[in-house]
């Protein structure tokens, strides 16, 4: 992994997209002195390798009154035109700016536009994020904010003129504490968006939803996600950060003093398709056949199978099934233990004052 030094200004909010159209990931960083950091992927898909390239990748971000801080950027097709226009939560404000992509594709060029930003959504410090939460073909958007609820945005124009209609103030039913922020995704691989919100105390939240694609139903399942603490504000951003086909994840968050930290969160579900049968790969994975398995029988497994997991993936795996943490896995840990079928996230690495390459 290589570190860039550019800083991101206490805190970070990540997002992530194919900004320029060359068929790879590239990164913008909100940053709490109102900068939309951006890093350009030099790298190929699968091994992004990524360059600090501008400290205001929005423009006209420079010419904000001084009140204008806490920047988290969301971009999206959101007039139908074939490139990425941005969404722009901040602190000073309840609205949602609005940035239409005026440029290309690959050649951005935005233009801040009132027509279609965000009305007053919560009480300040606005974060955004949009999908097709009802199936009817255009971006509907969850916004979340000071006070740790998360509001509904249903957008009732159409997939080129949106137009808002305050749908929720409370969509998920439940106050992650103080500063919410929402990402929306596919986490359990069942055709519909679950989410995870993180807020203030440096926790991820998850909410599984139990309903369908077009009529979502909430369930809380977990106030720390990721088991761990991501610092004074927890920013996630997930998807297909190395073009693996699996979901990995970004967490922006603090270091409690001056600069954005942004941690980067492995997905090692890749492994779980090899153990789905409880009674046959323990009886494979169990060299000695003593009833236990060992770290050391694991890696032998996983080699026998074409994988080359590291030693934390590896460890992951046991901490998962390790119920009487003896650094042994019985048989009856093995099939009791049902966290393997869900998507298993490991902390790699976290990165003061800039962000990671791979």
């Amino acid at each position: 992994m290589a570190y860039y030094s550019e800083g991101t200004r206490k805190y970070a909010v990540p997002f992530c997209a194919d900004m320029d159209n060359d068929g790879d990931m590239d990164c913008i960083i909100g940053a709490e002195d109102g900068s939309t950091y951006y890093y350009e992927n030099h790298g190929p898909s699968k091994s992004p390798a990524f360059n600090f390239s501008t400290r205001y990748y929005i423009e006209g971000l420079s010419t904000l009154p001084s009140s204008f801080h806490n920047a988290a950027p969301f971009c999206a097709d959101f007039d139908n035109d074939g490139d990425l226009d941005c969404m722009l939560g901040h602190y000073s404000g309840s609205t949602i700016y609005y940035y239409e992509n005026t440029g290309s594709a690959s050649e951005s060029a935005f233009t801040k536009n009132d027509n279609y930003m965000l009305p007053e959504a919560t009480s300040r410090n606005t974060k955004v994020w949009c999908g097709d939460m009802d199936e009817d073909g255009d971006l509907d958007c969850l916004v979340g904010g000071g006070d740790g609820k998360v509001w509904y945005m249903e957008n009732t124009g159409s997939a080129s003129v949106m137009e808002w209609s305050r749908e929720s103030t409370d969509y998920f039913d439940y106050d992650v504490g103080e500063n919410s922020i929402p990402w929306c995704i596919d986490m359990d691989s069942d055709g519909d968006v679950d989410c995870l919100v993180g807020a203030a105390s440096g926790y991820v939240f998850y909410f599984e939803n139990v309903g369908s694609a077009s009529s979502a139903s909430w369930e809380s399942h977990s106030t720390d996600f990721f088991d761990y603490d991501f610092g004074a504000q927890a920013s996630p951003w997930c998807g297909d950060l190395t073009d693996d086909g699996e979901i990995d994840c970004l967490i922006g968050g603090s270091d409690g003093s001056n600069y954005g930290i942004v941690f980067y969160m492995e997905n090692i579900k890749i492994l779980a398709p090899l153990l789905s049968d409880w009674d046959t790969s323990f009886s494979e994975i169990d060299d000695d056949e003593d009833g236990f398995i060992s770290i050391s029988e694991l890696a032998s497994f996983f080699r026998s199978k074409g994988k080359d997991p590291t030693t934390a993936e590896l460890q992951a795996v046991m901490d998962a099934d390790d119920v009487n943490d003896d650094s042994m896995v019985s048989k009856e840990e093995w099939r009791n233990t049902l966290r393997r079928q869900r998507t298993k996230f490991i902390m790699v690495q976290g990165l003061h004052h800039g962000f990671l390459g791979f």
